[in-house]
């Protein structure tokens, strides 16, 4: 295991990947369940037309980076549209996802804290014991994943 994995697994932190990816399909969730009138529901399906792009690989895209995840998911696009009506399901199955991608099985129902990542909060006392350590070899604190 490497010093990153060590660090993560002694604070109960996710990897920054994860974490992000959660989010980004709550996100979903959330501009999937707007009105079709609101620009950021329908901007989930605009195509680019006449548009001449550069040569080389074509960058990323928020739809494209969402359908990997979904697929990831084992999910279409019309399902995700009609599982996100139900909100805590929804939030249960995107939890779960990033649960069991980060290596983790706890899938908590509970609703999230007042920032909305008590899921995220790493072990106070490991990263305590983390920073002496650090300061004792003269080295910077180590912290885990800001939430």
């Amino acid at each position: 295991m490497g010093k990153n994995e060590d660090i993560r697994q002694k604070t109960g932190s996710w990897k920054m990947e994860d974490i992000v990816r959660e989010r980004r399909l709550r996100w979903l969730g959330h501009v999937l369940r707007m009105d079709n009138s609101r620009t950021a529901h329908q901007a989930t399906q605009w195509e680019l037309r006449r548009y001449k792009r550069k040569p080389g690989r074509p960058r990323k895209n928020w739809v494209e980076v969402i359908k990997r995840d979904l697929r990831q998911m084992d999910l279409t696009s019309e399902e995700a549209e009609e599982l996100v009506n139900d909100k805590a399901e929804w939030r249960r199955r995107v939890a779960q996802f990033g649960h069991l991608d980060a290596g983790r099985t706890k899938v908590s129902g509970d609703r999230m804290g007042r920032h909305g990542c008590d899921s995220h909060m790493p072990n106070l006392e490991a990263q305590r014991q983390l920073v002496q350590a650090s300061r004792s070899h003269n080295r910077k604190p180590v912290w885990g994943p800001p939430c």
